[in-house]
């Protein structure tokens, strides 16, 4: 890969960073989510063993765990908890397909994202990851699904 294309890719990484980080702050001076409660309990199944998100007065979640894989699985609630809306956006971002919620004016951002291919890059990265990385990556996201199940059943509004 040429050094004007990574260069280009962590200029566009960056702003889109910048711009997730702006609707961030947006969002909480708007006041628009109140926030993950930090009170009661939740059982949620897939974890091996127990697992705690303690919150402290600041409300910045502490994973309590076990083992190291339920570890990663209460993060991934705890970060969809707090953070989903984000975490989709970026998603989206990374694999060219804000458009599809934001409309026409997004465009420019999915051709750009697709043009540097980060979705291919990351699809590629996945397959060359260790045992370990994938054990990990895949109880994050398994929390995050926990996270998202939870959300269902309550029927409560998802950010897209």
């Amino acid at each position: 890969m040429s050094r004007w294309v990574r260069v280009t890719a962590g200029v566009a990484l960056g702003a889109l960073l910048v711009a997730a980080a702006g609707t961030s702050v947006v969002l909480a001076l708007v006041g628009r989510d109140p926030g993950p409660s930090a009170q009661g309990e939740l059982a949620v199944t897939g974890l091996s063993a127990r697992a705690r998100i303690v919150r402290d007065p600041f409300g910045i979640p502490h994973v309590e765990a076990e083992n190291l894989v339920d570890a990663y699985r209460a993060l991934g609630f705890a970060h969809a908890q707090d953070r989903l809306w984000q975490m989709e956006v970026l998603r989206r971002s990374a694999r060219g397909r804000l458009a599809e919620v934001l409309g026409e004016r997004a465009l420019d951002s999915d051709r750009l994202a697709r043009t540097l291919g980060f979705g291919v890059a990351a699809d590629q990265e996945v397959t060359r990851l260790s045992r370990d990385a994938r054990a990990a990556l895949d109880a994050y996201a398994d929390g995050v699904n926990a996270w998202l199940t939870v959300v269902a059943a309550a029927r409560a509004p998802r950010p897209f």
